[in-house]
């Protein structure tokens, strides 16, 4: 997927949610990577084709350490449109949050493709 078109469609929601997580600082470090679009989708376009969790400390990059992205594809038309994705701990339970965002996932390709179908209706 292009950069321009992930960065057009780019949103990041639930920063406050990272304070269960982390303490202050950190959540202000991880909420300005993630706002820094061409930074965070570098991060999403050199690792998440291989993968569907990405470890921080194999992206270099200082404030993700010991964070781990668990991430999925959405498509509309069988091609992928969007990534959706949890920030979390390195140890999170990943046979919980992957099924989750597998899900997640599928239902929001399906609703995505029902909204497109009937707009071409």
């Amino acid at each position: 997927m292009a950069t321009a078109a992930l960065k057009s469609q780019f949103d990041i929601s639930g920063g406050m949610k990272l304070y269960n997580i982390c303490n202050p600082d950190e959540v202000r470090r991880i909420v300005d990577l993630c706002n820094d679009a061409d930074e965070f989708i570098g991060i999403l376009e050199k690792f998440s084709d291989k993968k569907q969790v990405i470890f921080g400390n194999e992206t270099g990059i200082a404030e993700l350490n010991g964070k781990a992205i668990a991430l999925c594809d959405y498509y509309v038309k069988g091609k992928p449109c969007g990534k959706i994705g949890i920030i979390g701990r390195d140890r999170m339970f990943y046979e919980q949050i992957i099924p989750s965002i597998k899900y997640t996932s599928d239902v929001l390709s399906e609703s995505l493709e029902k909204a497109y179908n009937d707009m071409e209706d």
